[in-house]
């Protein structure tokens, strides 16, 4: 998903079909790793038992999970694309009873024996805070607004301005503070009675990432871009309230096209949406991608979302688009759909950790401007890149601050504290609260910032390598990123070319 606080559709519904189909073969799954190795039979066994039954509780698990995973995003998408109206809870609780009894039953027999092994349990530690009831309540909640509106604010939104707007973002904020507050406390206590520092730490260690490293290269990015970065916010006269609209000035592209409410072509932006895709894969070997990749222009309040919700079901939504900026999103969206559609796995090593999908999206939005634009644009989308990078650099070391102690008055401190280095004016700072990566998906924003320091060092990687043969490229990402999923670590598919 691209990066956007936006407004999310509501889930205030009961399914409780698919609920039960779920509870079944969760049942299942539970019961066959018990049938693979009881506590007594462990116990008693060999290192080679021991291994065997590992292994078994391991596949019967990465299979009911995997399942999981794909009853979850077809639901989501229904709710945010298709009017769906489908209880999330229902699915929280699968995912949660699947890691506790796992964890409280089988652990003790269970020695991750291989990447599959090491995988599960990760993930089903992460599922023992985020499904845990009480969390997972509160993100549901956090995740439709309209639990957070007065009745009147249908009539009041038809007022448009922007201190209307702005007015009803903070009345919203304000009451969804206290949530997002006890959603981190809750998190942060789960993650420490299992061992970890704080709530980051588990995600990074599901993610497969070094914290260490991480904040290193944050601050080291943002020694090298946020002056630069600076210098454009007072050029473009970027506002912190604004801001993603205002990214918009930078090259808009104002007319449409019939039937898409996409920009039409100019001399600067010569492609239409669906010739600009089918010209990219072209470049790079790839069209037959585009047969196995939905494509939907529909402003739903998302930017853009990505997601393939059963094993070669690739969907994309993206906002009509009206300048660069929408371009690049466009192009980000198209990257996840890519590092989906070249995927050969099956099951777990099909689902793919957010550093790796995320930072693969970032890398071929880097690449569209560079191979399918004229100089011009590309110097302004490079502009566009330092701004929103930038900023994400700066929100996650303002996330990673705050989960270290989330007091009552300490978010809006460190708001200012962080994002007050941009030289903007912040006004509300209590909009923090507003924020989707603070509460829908946390310790994730990082994962732009690895895109963003990867893409440049492998397009020049691919450039120095095979020049302008664009097939080669294709044919390098497909062999050594793309095609075994999360088999490897993202850190070893990209080794040659940065250190993650």
């Amino acid at each position: 998903m691209s990066n956007s606080n936006s407004d999310h559709r509501g889930k205030n519904a009961n399914d409780a079909a698919s609920g039960a189909e779920i509870g079944a073969a969760t049942g299942t799954a539970v019961a066959a790793a018990g049938a693979a190795a009881s506590p007594g039979a462990a116990a008693n066994a060999d290192a080679t038992a021991s291994i065997a039954a590992s292994a078994g509780i391991s596949a019967s698990l990465a299979q009911t999970y995997t399942n999981l995973i794909w009853d979850l995003r077809l639901l989501q998408w229904s709710n945010y694309f298709e009017g769906g109206v489908h209880d999330l809870s229902l699915l929280d609780s699968q995912f949660f009873m699947l890691a506790k009894q796992f964890l409280s039953r089988y652990a003790s027999a269970f020695t991750p024996t291989d990447r599959q092994s090491e995988i599960v349990r990760t993930l089903l530690s992460r599922d023992l805070v985020d499904k845990n009831p009480a969390a997972a309540k509160l993100r549901n909640r956090l995740d439709d607004w309209n639990n957070y509106r007065d009745d009147d604010s249908a009539s009041a939104s038809a007022t448009s301005s922007t201190s209307s707007t702005t007015d009803r973002r903070l009345a919203l904020a304000r009451k969804m503070r206290s949530d997002v507050l006890d959603l981190m406390y809750i998190r942060n206590g789960l993650a420490k009675d299992q061992g970890y520092h704080s709530y980051p730490d588990l995600v990074l260690s599901t993610e497969e990432l070094n914290r260490e490293r991480l904040i290193k290269m944050l601050h080291d990015f943002l020694d090298a871009n946020l002056p630069h970065a600076q210098h454009l916010i007072k050029k473009y006269d970027i506002h912190w309230e604004s801001w993603f609209s205002d990214l918009n000035r930078i090259a808009p592209l104002a007319e449409s096209f019939p039937g898409t409410s996409a920009p039409a072509p100019s001399p600067a932006f010569p492609f239409d949406p669906s010739t600009a895709i089918n010209r990219f894969l072209e470049l790079l070997g790839l069209t037959d991608a585009r047969s196995k990749i939905k494509i939907a222009f529909q402003d739903h309040g998302f930017a853009g979302m990505t997601s393939e919700v059963a094993p070669g079901d690739i969907r994309v939504m993206v906002e009509p688009i009206a300048s660069l900026a929408g371009f690049k999103v466009l192009f980000h969206e198209l990257g996840h759909a890519l590092t989906y559609c070249f995927n050969q796995e099956q099951d777990l090593f099909r689902i793919l950790p957010a550093s790796y999908d995320e930072a693969m999206a970032v890398v071929i939005e880097y690449f569209a401007p560079r191979l399918l634009l004229g100089p011009t644009l590309q110097k302004k989308a490079a502009k566009i890149d330092v701004l929103e990078h930038t900023r994400c650099a700066i929100s996650a070391l303002f996330e990673l601050e705050l989960w270290e102690s989330p007091a009552p008055k300490q978010p809006e401190e460190l708001y200012l504290k962080h994002y007050g280095r941009l030289g903007v004016q912040i006004d509300h700072p209590e909009l923090w609260a507003l924020d989707s990566f603070r509460s829908i998906d946390p310790v994730y924003i990082h994962n732009y910032v690895i895109g963003a320091v990867l893409a440049p060092r492998l397009y020049d990687f691919l450039l120095q390598s095979f020049g302008d043969d664009y097939h080669s490229w294709g044919r390098w990402l497909i062999n050594n990123v793309y095609f075994d999923g999360r088999k490897r670590p993202f850190s070893e598919k990209v080794a040659s070319i940065y250190t993650i």
